[in-house]
C-alpha cells in the first residue's frame, strides 16, 4: 500500500500536495465487544467549498481531475490485487470501490455531481 501511495504522489503535481500513506489505529471503544479502528491506504488535501469558502473554476476543476485520478488509479489496483477500498470526504464515507468496480456513490453521488456542477 505504502508502495502503491507512494506511486500516485509522483504521479503528477498536485494542487495543495501530494497523497501520503495512513497507516493509523484508533481506540475508539467503548464497549468490550468493539473493535479498534485501522485505516490504511492514502490521503488527499483538497480545499473545500464549503461556505464560506469559493474556489477559483480552475482550482475546483484540477481538485475533481486529482480526486479522479486517483479513484481510477485505485480502481486498476483493486482489480489487480484483489483489495477493496473505502472512500471519506472529512471522515464521511462517500463510496467505494470492490473489484475495481466504484460504487454508485462515489462514482455518481460524489464524483459525477461535483462533474456536472463544475462542466456542465
Amino acid at each position: 500500500m505504502a508502495d502503491f501511495v507512494k506511486q500516485n504522489a509522483r504521479s503528477r503535481e498536485w494542487v495543495i500536495g501530494s497523497p501520503r500513506f495512513v497507516d493509523v489505529v484508533e481506540d475508539n471503544r467503548t464497549r468490550p465487544e468493539d473493535f479498534l479502528t485501522e485505516t490504511l491506504g492514502g490521503l488527499l488535501q483538497i480545499y473545500s467549498t464549503f461556505p464560506p469558502h469559493k474556489l477559483p473554476h480552475d482550482v475546483d476543476v484540477a481538485n475533481l481531475h486529482e480526486v479522479e485520478a486517483l479513484v481510477d488509479a485505485v480502481r486498476k489496483f483493486s482489480l489487480d490485487e484483489g483489495v477493496n477500498f473505502d472512500f471519506e470526504l472529512d471522515r464521511d464515507f462517500v463510496g467505494s470501490v470492490e473489484n475495481g468496480q466504484p460504487d454508485e456513490m462515489l462514482a455518481e453521488v460524489l464524483l459525477g455531481e461535483w462533474r456536472r456542477h463544475l462542466l456542465g
